[in-house]
């Protein structure tokens, strides 16, 4: 048997981006189109590359003590009523079922704050049951009534939403593992776990005087193989193995358990993408 063979792509990126990136898509069998409206096929090739981003994501959430777990794709419409103000946005695209035992239409979920924080209402009764960290990897449905495009807009989508409660605010709305000034800017802090598994912001002592001239524009910029860094001056990313507290610190562009981890997957997969986004033909 002859095997089928796949054409080339017929049509060139700055002539109809719309139709190249399709065709991209497709002959690279990522993902096709389904018989259902609006929704999309995630082939292997696609699949193999959601599962590399789980495992890395993975190990990321273990090392910030967050656990998975999995909430029903059904939420009540109860739910919805009490959160008014967040639901609010996501109306027009709920999907429902209107035909339920329970009497109350039930939506297939389009986020799920809702129906997470109604178990977490139950689960936490004390400042002792904190922290409580949680990321669900789940697929949502938002009832898209425009054009759709593969893997940029679909009815059904796969992703992953975390969900954590802490005893107190701290960081001031920084993420975990950043660096970054005090609001006076005196001192270099870092938002980090403690051995209780609490979030706590750590300060070390720096010069309260102003920075007169900076090197480089802003904390984390990166550039050329080098990031800018607390005192504004241009720095060498480091390699793989090499102590980091954050990402842009490392020339793969991820600290993971304060090192810098090997440039991998990401790299081979960046530069992949990067012979179709870049190359106009």
């Amino acid at each position: 048997m002859v095997k089928e063979t796949q054409e080339a792509i017929t049509v060139k990126k700055s002539e109809d981006f719309s139709e190249w990136y399709q065709q991209v898509v497709q002959k690279a069998e990522l993902a096709d189109y389904s018989t259902v409206k609006g929704c999309m096929i995630i082939r292997p090739n696609a699949y193999y590359i959601w599962q590399q981003i789980q495992d890395y994501f993975n190990k990321r959430l273990k090392s910030l003590k967050v656990k998975n777990a999995y909430f029903p794709l059904f939420i009540p419409e109860k739910f919805f009523q009490k959160e008014a103000e967040h639901a609010q946005g996501f109306k027009p695209e709920v999907a429902w079922i209107a035909n339920t035992e329970e009497g109350d239409r039930l939506a297939i979920r389009p986020t799920s704050e809702t129906v997470i924080y109604d178990s977490y209402s139950k689960w936490i009764r004390s400042h002792k049951d904190l922290p409580l960290r949680i990321n669900q990897w789940a697929n949502i449905v938002r009832w898209e009534t425009k054009a759709t495009r593969l893997f940029i807009r679909t009815r059904e989508f796969l992703w992953q939403e975390g969900h954590c409660v802490y005893e107190t605010e701290e960081c001031n709305g920084h993420n975990l593992g950043e660096t970054y000034l005090s609001k006076d800017g005196c001192n270099t802090c870092q938002c980090t776990i403690d051995g209780s598994g609490n979030i706590r912001e750590l300060c070390t002592e720096r010069s309260c005087e102003p920075i007169e001239e900076k090197e480089c524009p802003q904390l984390g910029y990166r550039e050329k193989g080098r990031y800018c860094n607390i005192n504004y001056a241009w720095e060498e990313q480091r390699n793989g193995g090499e102590y980091c507290n954050n990402d842009f610190e490392c020339s793969s562009n991820s600290c993971l358990d304060s090192q810098c981890t090997e440039p991998g997957f990401w790299t081979k997969l960046s530069k992949w993408l990067a012979k179709f986004l870049v190359n106009p033909n």
